[in-house]
């Protein structure tokens, strides 16, 4: 077999992996006896915006996220110490999330090697991956979700029927011209929205956000104009806000929403969590192929190569660890939830709950005076 095949059926093997990735571990490599060419001691590690518990809040990517207890068990592991890897920790806006490996980041051209994120698995996105770059795949889910909503309390019941009404595929929807709802834009539920709405009200009924912090200070001031809704078409008429409206709801991952009304108590004082579900999304995050250069031999000899490694250790942690943590901290949010909608509920009816209290106190006091007179 000539050297040109060999070098064809290594590519072919690792778009196999691709396209199999989400149901199947990548089996476990052995490191070849010479050691592949590695002329980047530093490990690219992405994370997306703001996207607590997943990923990063505002303030960066800190404990107590998904993305960080994945990161600090990578720097434990062996492989990394052995070899002297590094970490970097970049930030990656929403628009380079999949095929864009290379991304502009303090002035430099950064080459992602693990992208870390809440990313919804989707044979699209996989088929991108494999196809623009061969060797780019999607880790095992570490978690699946729905898409759920939360909804401004002012008139939730009739905006709450509606949406379901939106879910249940019924026509003829109407929301009010100056209401919209809130979505991230270039993202899974952004598209099923699109399509969902499709013939059932305009799409200017739809404010699609650049980006969650700038979704965040929509979200506490309640409206939007036309600069904050982006416009993925020039048809002004058909696409996009074309004046101010109110944002009356807000669609993402269910994980997601629980962590923005747990950290934003100004959202959380006008939105409501709505147990109206969409669909069901596996999440993941993109490991790259590392890009030598390809008049290095070395490069088709050494089909392990630093990141098909990194691909199986951290699908060994999803395995063992992630899947875990994840629900844990699901968990932990709900709980969260159920202990601000008391207290919420408490300032929200401060007089009834006074009120309460002093008739606990009166049947105490009368039930003290009987038990002394006996």
């Amino acid at each position: 077999m000539s050297f040109k095949s060999v070098k064809q059926w290594g590519k072919l093997f690792v778009l196999l992996q691709a396209s199999a990735i989400i149901q199947l571990t990548i089996p476990k490599l052995t490191i070849a006896q010479n050691n592949p060419v590695d002329l980047q001691k530093t490990i690219n590690f992405g994370f997306a915006e703001d996207a607590y518990p997943i990923s990063a809040t505002l303030e960066g990517l800190n404990k107590d996220t998904f993305c960080s207890e994945l990161l600090n068990y990578l720097k434990t592991q062996e492989y990394i110490k052995e070899n002297d890897y590094t970490f970097d920790l970049i930030k990656v806006p929403y628009k380079h999330r999949f095929i864009q490996q290379t991304i502009k980041y303090s002035n430099k051209n950064i080459q992602l090697d693990i992208n870390c994120g809440s990313m919804s698995i989707t044979n699209d996105r996989i088929r991108n991956l494999a196809g623009h770059y061969m060797g780019h795949f999607f880790s095992i889910s570490y978690f699946k979700t729905p898409s759920k909503y939360i909804i401004i309390k002012q008139n939730y019941d009739t905006l709450s029927k509606q949406f379901k009404d939106i879910l249940d595929n019924n026509e003829d929807i109407d929301i009010g011209e100056d209401n919209a709802i809130a979505v991230i834009d270039k993202t899974t539920q952004a598209e099923f929205l699109k399509k969902k709405l499709k013939n059932k009200f305009k799409y200017n009924n739809i404010c699609f956000v650049e980006s969650r912090e700038k979704l965040y200070l929509l979200l506490e001031e309640g409206s939007a104009e036309a600069k904050d809704c982006q416009e993925e078409e020039k048809e002004a008429d058909k696409i996009g806000i074309t004046k101010k409206v109110n944002i009356v709801a807000y669609s993402s991952d269910d994980i997601i929403l629980k962590g923005i009304l747990s950290r934003f108590s100004k959202i959380r004082e006008k939105y409501k969590y709505s147990s109206l579900k969409g669909e069901i999304q596996d999440l993941g995050l993109v490991i790259y192929e590392q890009r030598i250069p390809k008049e290095s031999d070395e490069y088709y000899r050494n089909i392990d190569t630093r990141n098909i490694i990194l691909a199986r250790i951290v699908n060994d942690w999803i395995n063992e660890t992630g899947i875990k943590w994840i629900n844990d901290k699901n968990k932990e949010l709900d709980r969260q939830l159920v202990g601000y909608n008391i207290v919420d509920f408490i300032k929200n009816n401060i007089i009834l709950f006074l009120i309460f209290i002093l008739v606990i106190i009166g049947v105490v006091t009368i039930f003290k005076k009987r038990s002394l007179s006996f």
